[in-house]
């Protein structure tokens, strides 16, 4: 199961299919799909068949006609590179016990010491686990604008299209 998008991903996302549809960002409803990355997504004052044309990019401007890739190829880039940056940041090459030298608590030791240095570590490995995901999704998006494969599908982009 893939992981929702954030808020911020899927206002990108609406910008872009509103741009590529020549149609209003308000003209856009999510009618399903809205903790899952698959969306249904309908236009207002457009059909179905219409919008799905657009997207395929005959009769209308095209995801991929309409798009500067070397524009994304290097935001992509970039985030990769903060991405890789933050994974070496929260990585821990040691166990828990190796870095602190001692689990056990004794007479010096507080339980809420010993429970934060867990609960950190704990953090530190879902935000590199996270992050190690969105690195995958960054090869594969690069991988298709190396191979010319930017075109949006409908279904394979996870996205579907409404009558609004």
């Amino acid at each position: 199961m893939s992981a929702p998008q954030r808020p911020e991903s899927q206002r990108r996302g609406a910008r872009l299919l509103a741009e590529t549809l020549d149609v209003s960002r308000r003209d856009l409803e999510l009618a399903a799909g809205h903790s899952s990355r698959d969306k249904v997504v309908a236009v207002r004052g457009m059909s179905a068949d219409a919008a799905e044309t657009r997207l395929a990019g005959s009769g209308g401007r095209g995801m991929s006609s309409g798009l500067d890739l070397e524009r994304f190829r290097g935001l992509l880039e970039s985030e990769r590179d903060r991405l890789q940056h933050a994974v070496q940041t929260v990585h821990h090459d040691g166990s828990l016990l190796e870095e602190t030298g001692d689990l056990a608590i004794g007479s010096g030791d507080h339980i809420a010491d010993s429970a934060s240095e867990t609960y950190m570590r704990e953090l530190d490995e879902g935000l590199e686990e996270n992050a190690e995901h969105l690195l995958e999704e960054i090869e594969s998006a690069l991988e298709r604008i190396d191979e010319g494969r930017t075109g949006c599908a409908a279904s394979a982009a996870g996205l579907s299209i409404a009558s609004g």
